[in-house]
């Protein structure tokens, strides 16, 4: 008796419908994607802990993200000096 046909789980032995891997995968997790770019600009907290995560994983771009989340973080404090020392002028 064959177990296959028995089984109805199994695919039909159809296999042209496969799904393609997405853009994170092809490039094996190195590269930061628009998503990641605008967590480490808006939300620098939050980017720097994915970062370290990511860290953990063993992804490179894990180290980018700290990077940049700390440099970000840098900035927007400049920007808030700015304009509190514009205002009180």
């Amino acid at each position: 008796m064959d177990q296959s046909s028995d089984n109805p789980f199994q695919s039909p032995g159809n296999d042209e419908f496969t799904i393609a891997p997405g853009p994170a995968a092809r490039t094996g997790g190195s590269e930061m994607e628009g998503l990641d770019w605008a967590l480490a600009v808006f939300c620098s907290g939050i980017a720097c802990i994915v970062g370290v995560v990511w860290l953990i994983q063993g992804k490179p771009k894990g180290l980018k993200m700290i990077g940049l989340s700390f440099l970000f973080s840098f900035l927007w404090s400049l920007v808030r000096m700015a304009v509190v020392a514009l205002t009180r002028q």
